[in-house]
């Protein structure tokens, strides 16, 4: 709730109260019902006193008085503030606040993104830019919230670490939430409320220090990701191997119309049974299955003639047509929840 907004809800509660207090006054030295009193107060508070009784004793003259002071200023107060309020653009921006929650109640399978810094503005952009997938942005900072939504994106303002915003943010219907606050302690704060909200949650949390993994894995972190050591270890790739280095890159795939992903062999799916070998034939010639993850154990390179069974993961690369028709030909289930994600 903003600042304006706020004061607005304080001069209409003092309003009511200064109406219910007159009327209980009028009602009880002028011997009149609720409803009458009522319109007494209220005739005297506009200082329009239509029909309103003459005062004739001192106390009654002293009533009228202090309530029809009282009421214009109140009054005055009042229309200043609500002036102020549609003016200054707040009942807009209430507006687009309520537009906003119903957007996100409606999403499903979706991503959290705590903190809505550079960070988790370039993992809610990475996100959108899956066909299918959304991300919600929570934000303290009201200006950076609102500059959120200007450039497109998804965000409620609000302090990730209580469970109100991650509940405003569809966190129980969530596929996932990305914990990208300045600090491992907010983080960690984060990934502790989320994961009591939704056990299935899959969490991805920074951290800045590399001491604080463990503490955010035992909290609920899926994954735990160390810029620092990401950037170090990218700037050394691309001085020692830069080729390689540009090849895996997922931005160099995507922009070239590829990319790297991971699927999950559903129980029902039609690849039960199947070598590597024929699905690749069946799905295109730049398919190629990299890697495969069974009962835990990571088989690079993969066995062509081993076939798949449930739950193994595959880690593809392809062109996007071929890698979304191999989702659909053999009713694989992306493990992203649905949507073919970049790496």
């Amino acid at each position: 709730m903003g600042k304006a907004q706020r004061r607005l809800g304080e001069a209409l509660f003092l309003l009511a109260v200064l109406i219910g207090i007159s009327s209980a006054f009028f009602s009880a030295l002028y011997r009149v019902s609720a409803l009458k009193a009522f319109y007494m107060a209220v005739m005297v508070m506009t200082t329009v006193g239509a029909d309103a009784p003459a005062p004739h004793s001192p106390a009654q003259y002293l009533l009228s008085a202090v309530v029809a002071l009282t009421g214009v200023s109140v009054g005055l107060y009042t229309v200043g503030t609500l002036t102020g309020y549609l003016v200054g653009g707040d009942l807009q921006a209430a507006w687009g606040r309520r537009k906003m929650e119903r957007r996100v109640l409606r999403m499903r399978r979706h991503v959290v993104i705590a903190g809505g810094g550079r960070v988790g503005q370039r993992a809610a952009e990475e996100i959108g830019a899956v066909q299918g997938t959304a991300a919600v942005i929570i934000e303290a900072d009201p200006a950076r919230c609102q500059e959120l939504v200007r450039s497109g994106l998804v965000a409620i303002e609000g302090d990730a670490s209580d469970q109100d915003a991650l509940k405003a943010a569809g966190i129980a219907e969530a596929h996932g939430l990305v914990a990208a606050l300045p600090t491992d302690a907010e983080n960690l704060y984060v990934v502790l409320a989320a994961r009591e909200l939704n056990a299935d949650l899959v969490i991805t949390a920074r951290a800045e220090n590399p001491a604080s993994e463990r503490r955010l894995r035992l909290a609920g972190a899926t994954r735990v990701v160390v810029p620092t050591q990401i950037g170090g270890r990218r700037l050394a790739r691309l001085v020692l191997q830069p080729t390689s280095a540009e090849l895996i890159d997922s931005s160099w795939l995507w922009e070239h119309g590829f990319d790297l992903v991971d699927l999950t062999v559903g129980e029902d799916s039609k690849a039960l049974g199947t070598s590597l070998r024929d699905l690749r034939q069946d799905n295109g010639p730049s398919i190629v299955v990299v890697a495969v993850e069974r009962d835990g154990a990571l088989n690079v390179p993969p066995d062509p003639d081993r076939p798949l069974k449930a739950g193994d993961h595959l880690f593809v690369s392809g062109t996007r047509d071929e890698l979304e028709r191999m989702r659909q030909l053999v009713r694989l289930q992306a493990a992203s929840g649905g949507a073919v994600e970049p790496r």
